[in-house]
């Protein structure tokens, strides 16, 4: 049963890694349970034959082959010693409903459990996975494309596990519906079978407008998803400018993109859900006369049967519904898939030899990097070391940041060896590398939490933890502001550290790096924001540290670069030493 379940899944789904997951002991007994409420209800509805005809007078004998081959149901009654009447067909029917209810209830239990094991396995897999990310991968997609997947995908496929495992369920109920009918009155069965299968032609149409629908509605998601993360994060701009009305007006047009396409989805569900159960009555009801006016037969076992078949009807239309339903989140679920394998199959090497330290040197030799096809880097060699402070000089677009981003591991070269300690970095662990490495853009890096969270990460606040806190500010020259705070260290900085200025960013993100236990600091343009005098201490601090860590600087200012011992210009793709 587990391997059908597996191959009917696949039609579906172009990658079942979720799915495989938890498709253990509950989904299996998940659709036993369908089966089980399924056959009580069957036996429950077997029982009003009998009871019609205690009722109607005739309680002195109940005919087993009233209700077909179901007379088993009697015959084991009578068998434990039990006269049918009216007491004991009713108490058989409570019987067979109430344990169909226990049946029901564990079937609905295990449905939530398995949706929300695929819910956070999910997320959990997709964020493990983007924490593995090649950055140079990462930057050629789109934010709203994964921001939507994390949030609005995962909960349209926790949407679609239950319009799924609906279809499923009421799948096993209709087989089983079907097998009790047709074991009541073959005949009468077969011909309703024939006329179900002839409708699934129509509602093909409606799946496949849904299908292309969905596909849409994701696409339009994305952008509408990018362009919100663009809003949020360039409010203060688009105040500033008055542009936040014409922006508004953007999105405006793709939330009405977004939502015509809901529409759409909707009005086709609305369309199949209308037409499904009238055509089943037709079709029962041209059987009906079948049976009647050419085969004739027990209209005992007919009617048993017509009761099974309204059952698997009212099936057959939930599980129409729920895959037409489930076609609906079809390009949410292949959006996700997708992006999941490109994450996963695009994932950093975390082999390689662990390192606790970076006590020497890091070297360049011949490194080549290129972008779009123009040099960045041509055969670039050089050799930073551990006691030196180093300023890269050199203009905008002249590769100073593509230096920082191959030291930290961010990218890899097209040629050449990048050699830490004199090891190659290709054969060290990247993880452990990079825990030994500060990077302080010039865009600072602000979360929304505390100015204590910002600075040490989330750490917990022990009393070493904020003595090492007060030390990180101190060198950051943060000391003052942090006093002034009404919450000092406890203080939110809001959305986008919308309630510090450029200058304090700048430094909170340096006193981050300082409160980090690291060999390497990277500093791009790090001060550029600062006025000269807060420029100076920051550097002097920064210095200050050399005999504990190498510094490498970034700056396009020839001002600043008179405090370090060596200064290196980048031009050309090349980096040649400059002397004093």
């Amino acid at each position: 049963m587990r391997s059908v379940l597996k191959r009917l899944l696949k039609r579906h789904f172009s990658n079942l890694w979720f799915y495989h997951q938890y498709q253990g002991v509950g989904i299996l007994f998940m659709l036993v349970m369908s089966m089980v409420v399924g056959i009580l209800d069957g036996f429950g509805l077997a029982m009003f034959v009998p009871l019609l005809q205690v009722v109607s007078g005739d309680d002195s004998f109940v005919s087993p082959e009233a209700i077909g081959n179901l007379k088993f149901l009697i015959d084991w009654t009578t068998y434990l010693g039990f006269e049918i009447n009216l007491e004991v067909v009713l108490l058989l029917i409570a019987f067979f409903f109430t344990l169909k209810g226990c049946a029901k209830w564990f079937e609905q239990f295990l449905k939530v459990v398995n949706n929300q094991k695929l819910t956070l396995r999910a997320r959990k897999q997709l964020l493990n996975n983007l924490n593995r990310f090649q950055y140079s991968r990462f930057v050629s997609n789109s934010s709203g494309r994964l921001q939507n997947a994390l949030t609005g995908e995962i909960g349209r496929l926790s949407q679609s596990f239950f319009s799924y495992s609906q279809m499923f369920q009421n799948l096993i109920l209709l087989i089983t519906y079907l097998t009790l009918a047709l074991v009541a009155n073959p005949a009468f069965a077969l011909m309703v079978v024939i006329g179900g299968l002839l409708t699934n032609i129509l509602f093909k149409i409606f799946y496949k407008k849904t299908k292309t629908f969905s596909e849409n509605l994701v696409i339009e998601t994305n952008v509408l998803q990018s362009l919100i993360v663009q809003f949020v994060s360039g409010f203060k701009y688009l105040k500033a400018t008055n542009s936040s009305y014409k922006y508004s007006s953007h999105i405006k047009d793709q939330i009405n993109k977004v939502e015509s396409t809901r529409r759409s989805i909707g009005e086709i569900e609305s369309l199949s859900t209308g037409l499904r159960e009238p055509i089943m009555v037709y079709i029962l009801v041209s059987a009906l006369c079948i049976q009647a006016f050419y085969i004739g037969g027990n209209i005992g076992s007919v009617t048993v049967s017509l009761l099974f078949l309204y059952r698997g009807l009212s099936s057959i239309v939930l599980i129409q519904s729920g895959y037409n339903r489930f076609l609906s989140f079809d390009g949410s679920i292949k959006n996700f898939v997708t992006l999941n394998d490109e994450v996963f199959s695009n994932a950093e090497n975390y082999s390689g030899q662990q390192i606790n330290r970076i006590s020497k040197s890091i070297e360049f030799r011949n490194v080549c990097l290129a972008y779009d096809g123009k040099k960045i880097l041509n055969k670039t060699s050089f050799i930073f070391k551990k006691e030196d402070s180093i300023c890269i000089i050199g203009e905008s677009g002249s590769g100073k940041t593509t230096i920082f981003n191959l030291i930290a591991g961010l990218i890899r070269p097209d040629s050449g060896q990048i050699l830490i300690d004199g090891k190659e970095l290709e054969s060290i662990n990247i993880l452990y590398y990079q825990k030994r490495v500060g990077y302080i853009t010039q865009e600072p890096i602000i979360f929304e939490d505390t100015i204590f969270n910002n600075v040490t990460f989330w750490d917990f606040k022990t009393e070493e933890n904020i003595r090492r806190f007060y030390t990180a500010i101190e060198k950051a020259s943060l000391t003052e502001y942090v006093h002034l705070l009404k919450l000092k260290e406890n203080e939110p900085l809001g959305i986008n550290a919308s309630n510090v200025s450029g200058g304090q960013r700048q430094r909170i993100s340096i006193a981050r790096e300082l409160y980090k236990d690291i060999d390497i600091l990277l500093l791009d343009e790090a001060t550029s924001a600062l006025d000269v005098e807060i420029q100076n201490q920051i550097i002097e601090t920064v210095l200050g540290l050399q005999s504990e860590i190498m510094v490498i600087f970034i700056t396009h200012n020839k001002n600043r670069i008179q405090n370090f011992n060596k200064i290196y210009e980048i031009k050309n793709g090349q980096i040649i030493e400059q002397y004093r």
